[in-house]
């Protein structure tokens, strides 16, 4: 392997870069202009005009230059799985496996992109050796450590990385450790020949990235080798909530520079050669890259990285509360609803958690977690992990309309697999047995709840309330996440026991007023659970 500058440490390529950056600034509207392609001597013409070919070869020598900076670093990984391991298999990231698509575009769980199997809900171990990428993000003597996705090593019993190069030389990788929560893997290496500090890439501030700024992933995709492609940041803070029944992805980066089955792990970086973010999936009917691809920010894994080669591991506090996806920001008719300006809306606390012995409820609002403000949920999922376990920390909840304070001791969060069993959380249809109100402007239809149908739904008997029996698809129950099936117990501050209750509650929303609505539905981790839905009346 040829010893390569630091992208940045070769005076020439910033010189390109700069020209490049500048000439297509300034000079697009000439690319192109009236009088230097004449209709009439379309076939006279040449290409491009001297001006027109400066601009693009100077664009082009600026991408060359980040190949040659960035590629040295980035290396293909062979993880392979045998009979007899206990772990998921979930570093199917190859190309060559077989993998077919499962439909249309699947934000929910783009990770179905990279498996064999992506309709079954927990794949089981199989020989077999799938690809995927990495790249080398720190240098300490002779051992050299690389930043992947833990889904590309997970279950894995050897790793071997392909150095880049064209002899494709192979060296065995060891895992220094993983993080399942936010599926990032450090391995070791020992160092490549010519390969030092100072010819690396850093890992950017992906703070400072934003919407139409130019992005190049490198990666080994389909398991052909080495590749970079070029494009742009599409979109930033894109959320993948739920992906595979367990991981939780929140400010992503969308790109639509080509990612596909192999990418994952491999960098993306940005025209300064640094590493922007860790490409992680993509979004896909047929499985190919179709220009929607998603990163794992970079400063989000500058401390993970840290963390992993210290200690291997991840040590994050524990609350044990969540919320529905549609409430980690509360819009303002709930924050209205409970009398508050910012904070982290409480739905479920599980029990023997740090959160229920310090007498933390359903419907309390956090809002300040040992002096610090929390805006949302967000918020409150950084703070909290944060917070080292065996802490007791003072935190203030709205409660009522009146400020509480409580002491909450944090434990070490579990496994992710212990967090979220898989559970059948399908909605059961049901018979719509007795008196039936068609709400058109809330876009539902209810119905009371008899025992038989509550038994029949496995609804608990201290459930009270009117059965969701229809939900009209785009409507305003619809996109408040109420399905059939759920069980409408509250309608702002009054209970609705029966169908003449909900409808009296209904009928008293003043003009304009969304309904707060109190639902209990089945959970993401299996049974029934009640969460606050904000429903808005068509036409107000």
């Amino acid at each position: 392997m040829q010893k390569q500058d630091g992208f940045w440490h070769r005076p020439s390529n910033a010189v390109l870069m700069v020209i490049s950056m500048l000439a297509l600034a300034f000079s697009m509207a000439a690319l192109f202009r009236h009088e230097n392609v004449r209709t009439a001597d379309a076939q006279e013409a040449s290409p491009t005009s001297g001006q027109q070919h400066q601009v693009l070869a100077a664009l082009q020598s600026g991408f060359v230059s980040i190949a040659d900076a960035v590629e040295p670093s980035v290396v293909s990984i062979e993880a392979t799985t045998r009979p007899g391991n206990a772990a998921s298999d979930n570093s199917d990231d190859s190309g060559d496996n077989g993998d077919s698509g499962n439909g249309l575009f699947s934000l929910p769980n783009p990770f179905d992109l990279f498996r064999q199997n992506p309709q079954t809900p927990q794949p089981q171990p199989r020989i077999g050796t799938s690809t995927g990428s990495g790249v080398i993000v720190r240098i300490e003597g002779g051992t050299s450590y690389i930043l992947t996705n833990f889904h590309v090593v997970d279950g894995a019993n050897k790793i071997q990385v392909v150095l880049p190069g064209g002899d494709q030389e192979k060296v065995d990788g060891k895992v220094v450790g993983t993080d399942e929560k936010t599926d990032l893997a450090v391995l070791s290496i020992a160092t490549p020949k010519g390969l030092s500090t100072a010819n690396i890439p850093k890992l950017g501030d992906s703070n400072k990235v934003r919407v139409g700024q130019w992005a190049v992933a490198i990666g080994n995709p389909l398991g052909v080798g080495e590749t970079l492609t070029v494009g742009v940041v599409s979109a930033t803070g894109r959320e993948l909530a739920g992906v595979e029944g367990f991981r939780d992805y929140r400010d992503m980066i969308q790109t639509d520079a080509s990612i596909n089955p192999g990418n994952s792990g491999g960098p993306l970086v940005n025209i300064n050669g640094e590493v922007i973010g860790i490409n992680t999936a993509i979004a896909s009917p047929s499985r190919g890259s179709i220009g929607i691809g998603f990163a794992i920010p970079a400063n989000l894994a500058k401390s993970i990285v840290d963390q992993l080669i210290s200690k291997g591991s991840v040590v994050r506090g524990y609350l044990g509360v969540a919320t529905s996806g549609v409430n980690r920001k509360m819009n303002p008719d709930l924050r209205k609803f409970y009398g508050v300006d910012y904070g982290a809306l409480v739905e479920i606390v599980n029990d023997d958690t740090p959160a229920a012995k310090a007498g933390i409820k359903p419907e309390d609002v956090i809002i300040s977690w040992n002096g610090q403000k929390i805006e949302d949920f967000d918020a409150l999922e950084s703070a909290v992990s944060s917070t080292p376990p065996g802490r007791n920390i003072p935190v203030v909840v709205m409660r009522s309309g009146k400020k509480v304070t409580v002491t909450v001791t944090t434990a070490k969060r579990p496994s992710e697999d212990t967090l979220n069993p898989t559970g059948d959380n399908t909605q059961q249809n049901s018979d719509q047995p007795g008196k039936i109100s068609k709400l058109a402007s809330l876009g539902l239809s209810v119905s009371a709840l008899t025992p038989d149908l509550a038994q029949r739904l496995q609804i608990p008997a201290s459930v009270k309330g009117v059965l969701v029996t229809d939900v009209v698809p785009t409507g305003p129950a619809y996109e408040a996440g109420i399905g059939r099936g759920a069980v409408i117990v509250r309608v702002n501050h009054t209970l609705t026991p029966t169908v003449k209750a909900f409808q009296d509650a209904v009928k008293a929303l003043k003009p304009g007023e969304a309904a707060v609505m109190q639902v209990n539905a089945p959970s993401s981790t299996g049974g029934r659970s009640t969460a606050p839905r904000t429903v808005k009346p068509e036409g107000q």
